[in-house]
């Protein structure tokens, strides 16, 4: 027992000298605060479904608005086909999107927008493929982009209604034009399931 006191002794002493252990106290470490919670306007998904960022209201010329329609003409399709239990005419109105949202990159000035039809394009072009399952998937996905879209140009959510499903695998929202919810992502198995929901992805 006397040797080991003798070696913590002498721990203790290179400790001291040695190694420069400094007989004042550590410095205290205050952490940065915390992030401020961003309220209070539309917001944008990233590329990371889970993570969005601020998206501030946008105005866009008519001639933007008027080449963005389409978008939603094509979306409703696929709505309705997915909330009757069906993949007819999918494959085809997601063509069409994805070629509306590439074309229509040229009249949008605004780069927020710009990036989103570049995700719109790149979603829709994976709409239709597999079964009834997985097309309600990559539809939810698709959905996001446009709720964003939506969130932030008010003229394209005109006479159109967002609604939330709890129940629905992945993204959880939709658009539909009929006021009455009807669900795509469980079709006649849950068709009334959800809420009408916030301009907000």
């Amino acid at each position: 027992m006397r040797g080991m006191n003798s070696m913590r002794w002498i721990f203790v002493v290179l400790c001291g000298s040695a190694i420069g252990c400094s007989p004042e106290p550590w410095p205290v470490v205050i952490p940065a605060p915390a992030a401020p919670d961003v309220t209070g306007g539309p917001r944008v998904a990233s590329a990371d479904a889970t993570t969005l960022a601020p998206l501030p209201r946008l105005t866009l010329s008519a001639d933007a608005v008027a080449a963005l329609e389409p978008l939603l003409t094509d979306y409703d399709a696929v709505y309705l086909a997915l909330m009757s239990d069906s993949l007819n005419g999918v494959a085809t109105r997601a063509a069409a999107i994805a070629k509306t949202a590439r074309l229509a990159r040229s009249q949008v000035k605004d780069a927020t927008v710009a990036a989103l039809l570049v995700e719109i394009e790149a979603r829709a072009r994976k709409l239709g493929e597999g079964d009834l399952d997985a097309t309600r998937l990559t539809f939810g996905d698709l959905s996001q982009s446009l709720v964003a879209l939506l969130s932030g140009v008010e003229p394209l959510r005109r006479g159109r209604h967002v609604f939330e499903c709890p129940m629905a695998k992945g993204y959880q929202k939709w658009i539909q034009v009929e006021p009455g919810l009807k669900n795509p992502y469980f079709g006649a198995s849950m068709l009334t399931c959800g809420d009408e929901s916030q301009w907000a992805p």
